[in-house]
């Protein structure tokens, strides 16, 4: 009498097992992909929504770079400083100057400036002695302060300060800082009277008055 055959429960055949994978693959293959389509959408639509707002108000964008660097610096010897003000002010340069004026150096300093249209910045001048790098005492020295129009931009800096005495070797050494005034409400940049940058300018010798 032949034995019957008895069922195996629990589990199946490798053909349906075989199957059964193939099926949950596939359905998380799509699944991903369609996922993956979607964040990609969104992601376009983000970038869209940004861009316009850019176009829209630029101001909002956030700035590739910061920075500031001097490059040049130049001096004018025997400029007294009623000639300076004059320069400063825009007056009349032949009206006659009323009493004594203090002999002195003109001095241009021009920096490139990137990202920090929203600030104000300083340029600071000090004579130093050209051998010992010894701070010259100056009785007076003045420069402007400046704001660049965009967040790249060369901006030049017109400052004067008293002269030493004929015969002296020294350099001109430019300080840039962050005044930390603000055009606007932002609050981007570097901390108040934080030195971005300085130059020494070549050596020269003091003239006596023209």
């Amino acid at each position: 009498m032949p034995e019957e055959e008895i069922p195996r429960r629990g589990k199946s055949s490798p053909k349906k097992q075989r199957k059964g994978i193939i099926f949950r693959f596939e359905h998380l293959g799509g699944f991903t992909k369609w996922m993956i389509t979607w964040l990609g959408a969104v992601a376009s639509l983000i970038a869209a929504l940004v861009g316009a707002t850019y176009l829209i108000a630029p101001d909002l964008k956030p700035r590739d770079k910061l920075g500031a660097a001097l490059d040049r610096i130049g001096i004018e010897q025997s400029v007294d400083h009623a000639a300076y003000e004059r320069k400063m002010s825009d007056a009349d340069s032949s009206s006659p100057v009323q009493g004594p004026s203090p002999h002195g150096i003109e001095v241009l300093v021009h920096a490139s400036l990137y990202g920090y249209s929203d600030r104000f910045y300083s340029v600071e001048i000090t004579l130093l002695e050209a051998e010992s790098l010894k701070e010259i005492n100056a009785d007076l020295s003045t420069c402007e302060v400046r704001s660049p129009k965009a967040n790249e931009d060369g901006v030049t800096w017109r400052c004067w300060t008293s002269s030493p005495p004929p015969g002296t070797a020294y350099i001109v050494r430019a300080e840039i800082f962050d005044d930390g005034q603000y055009e606007g409400p932002k609050d981007e940049g570097p901390s108040d009277n934080l030195l971005l940058d300085f130059l020494d300018s070549p050596k020269f010798t003091a003239l006596p008055p023209a």
